[in-house]
């Protein structure tokens, strides 16, 4: 697994700086983490292409799984370096461990997470998740085929 933008996604990364004095937040979606002002191009969803907005999202999380002392994996380690390499100077890599109150917020966010996917396990017939390397999608499907809607 490789990292990469396109240029205009890594001219927009590259040009982000480390603001100390900012704050974070709790991001359910897209990244199911904890996130700083700083760290991403906003409205991320407008200025960021899809392909690349997979790889960012891989790329949080990793530094989430660093922030909970997990191992990485050897192709995901090559990952992180060649992420340090395109957007060396990007802010999330100067936030690499948490306080003890973001620590608590981080795990807020997971069980968010999870009441999110549990909810809509329960109101949604056949709900399934992918998650692979934090890049999270969904499944559903009706609980009857979409002809029998009509009749």
């Amino acid at each position: 697994m490789n990292f990469s933008l396109c240029d205009q996604c890594k001219a927009s990364y590259s040009s982000l700086t480390f603001d100390e004095t900012c704050c974070y937040t709790s991001n359910v979606a897209p990244f199911g983490s904890l996130v700083w002002l700083d760290e991403h191009p906003l409205p991320w969803n407008e200025l960021i292409c899809d392909d690349c907005q997979q790889t960012v999202r891989r790329l949080v999380h990793l530094r989430t799984a660093v922030w909970r002392g997990e191992t990485i994996e050897n192709e995901f380690q090559s990952f992180w370096a060649q992420a340090k390499t395109h957007i060396p100077s990007w802010p999330g890599f100067r936030r690499l461990s948490l306080n003890t109150e973001q620590e608590a917020a981080l795990e807020e966010c997971a069980q968010e997470v999870d009441d999110m996917i549990a909810n809509m396990r329960k109101t949604i017939p056949s709900f399934g998740v992918i998650n692979q390397l934090g890049d999270m999608s969904f499944t559903a499907r009706p609980a009857k085929p979409w002809w029998q809607f009509w009749r």
